[in-house]
């Protein structure tokens, strides 16, 4: 009866610890589980790879929270990124078409100025009359100069926000 007592306190101890370790085990895979999924895909995601599938967990607690704001937080890159590239080609689209815009408008300006100065030599040669047209042409000149910077100006403008869009993207 003594043995069968001894044996009976030390297998008793020995499955109640056999069974706690088995627990153990399984509450800590249901933890270590989600938690090593969530990782993986963090960094995937780090590697710029947006295109993961989400983060499945069942649970309802601070993991499986955490595991649904994981997803929604890529689902907001994704869409940001989205957008951003959208933005930036029709900005590209936009500044190609403000450049070529300037660009013609300012060979016109060009041509408007030279004719103006010839304009300007021939009046000079006219009589009294010639004079104020002279005055006129003079200040039309100023003015298409003052066009012309403005429009240099925007040219400028314009390519240094061409030149963000490209290091921005």
């Amino acid at each position: 009866d003594l043995q069968h007592f001894t044996r009976l306190s030390i297998m008793i101890p020995l499955i109640s610890l056999i069974i706690m370790v088995l627990i153990i085990m399984f509450i800590a895979r249901s933890i270590t589980g989600p938690v090593s999924r969530i990782a993986a895909a963090s960094s995937q995601v780090a590697g710029k790879n947006l295109h993961i599938e989400p983060v499945k967990v069942k649970r309802r607690d601070e993991i499986g929270l955490l595991a649904h704001s994981f997803n929604q937080m890529t689902d907001t890159i994704r869409s940001m990124t989205s957008n951003i590239k959208s933005a930036s080609s029709g900005l590209e689209a936009a500044s190609s078409v403000i450049n070529m815009s300037i660009e013609e408008v300012s060979t016109a300006s060009s041509e408007i100025s030279e004719n103006t100065q010839q304009l300007s030599a021939q009046a000079s040669l006219q009589s009294l009359e010639s004079s104020s047209t002279y005055e006129m042409t003079d200040i039309l000149s100023q003015k298409i100069d003052s066009v012309t910077d403005k429009l240099n100006l925007t040219l400028e403008k314009s390519r240094l926000m061409k030149e963000k869009n490209i290091q921005g993207s």
